[in-house]
This record gives structure tokens, sequence and C-alpha cells, in this order.
């Protein structure tokens, strides 16, 4: 509602200015929005956006109506429920203009859990975040190509991954530590501590 009256206002200083044009107007009835697919219905053209503040859209298309997955020419019959979308629309017709799907994303954390396929990552907002490891995944430790086994719970690490599939497609680690928990041992002898992290896992360190 206030976008809405943010519109007609503007709209209604530009007339009495006699400055609107079509194009003018044209681009103050053009919103941009991000969100979550909710619901989807491509042989009726329409789509339900969740919003990151809680509200929904509900938004039709038309043949106009651009759609592109991962960068690719698309149609909204590949748009699935769960996807991360852009989306311009028509705010008086709530007609949809662009969909745009996001299907990579990158993340950092540290590294809460990992095995040959699979890696949680605790994010600075609390969360965590589990991905696939497969063949095809590429892995850097500090900069050099590496393995899973040369992965450590603690490393700090940023992960691209496929937001549809969950699965990492590249994983770049430093050697660095980064582990929350409870002291569990101290070495003199090796210079090394023990600490049990929030997750668990026993992570030694030198130091």
């Amino acid at each position: 509602a206030a976008l809405e009256n943010y519109r007609k206002g503007y709209e209604g200083a530009l007339d009495a200015l006699g400055k609107a044009t079509p194009q003018a107007k044209e681009q103050l009835n053009t919103v941009r929005s991000s969100g979550t697919v909710a619901s989807v219905d491509a042989a009726a053209g329409k789509l339900t956006v969740n919003l990151p503040n809680g509200a929904q859209l509900a938004l039709t298309t038309d043949s106009s109506t651009k759609v592109s997955v991962g960068g690719t020419e698309a149609t909204l019959a590949d748009v699935s429920v769960g996807d991360s979308v852009d989306v311009a629309y028509k705010l008086q017709q709530m007609l949809t203009v662009r969909i745009v799907v996001r299907t990579e994303a990158s993340v950092r954390g540290s590294i809460r859990s990992v095995d040959n396929d699979s890696l949680t990552l605790a994010l600075a907002v609390g969360s965590s975040l589990a991905l696939a490891i497969t063949p095809d995944t590429k892995i850097e430790v500090d900069h050099k190509a590496a393995t899973t086994a040369d992965l450590v719970v603690g490393m700090l690490a940023g992960v691209k991954h496929n937001l549809r599939s969950l699965q990492a497609i590249k994983i770049e680690a430093v050697t660095q530590l980064l582990a929350d928990g409870t002291l569990k041992s101290v070495s003199a002898a090796d210079h090394t501590i023990t600490i049990t992290t929030e997750g668990g896992a026993d992570v030694t360190v030198k130091v």
C-alpha cells in the first residue's frame, strides 16, 4: 500500500509539472522484488513469491514475460517451488515482466563437519548449511588443489553451491581455524590444544 501511494503521489507530481511522459509512468509502474517461489502454475500463467519480510506476491504472466534459469532462457514451466528468484512486474496489473531464477550462490563460514560425500558449514548468522560433495566438486586449501581429506573441522571456507541440488560446486578453505566450543585438553609437550566444538567434533590445533 505504501508503495502504491508513493507511485500515485509521484505520478501526480509529474502530471502537475506536465512531465508525466509514457516512459516515466512505465518506470513508476515497474517494481522489482526478490524472494522464494511459493507456488507456480505454468498452465494458468501464475506465480506466487514469498518475500523476505513475510509478505507474498501473487503475480500473473503472459507471452511477453521473459524467464531465465541460471542465465539460460527458459519458460515458466522451468520454474520450481523453492527457487530463489528476482522478479520485475507491473504494479497496477501485477503482471510479471521478467523472472530470473538464481541457481547458484556463495556462502562463507567455518566447517562444522565433513566427509567424502558431504560438508556442513556453520554460518555467521548462527545457522548451518549442509551440502553434498560430488566428484565434480572442486576443492582448494590455501589456494592449492586438495581433497576432502585435507578439509578439517574449524577451517574457514567459502563455498559456491547449487541452490536447487544443494551440491557444492567449489570449496575454498584456508588453514586458519575458527572453533567455538569447550576446551577438552592441553598438551604442553606437543604445543597443542583440543577443543570440542558445539557440533560435538574434537579439533586439535598447534599453539
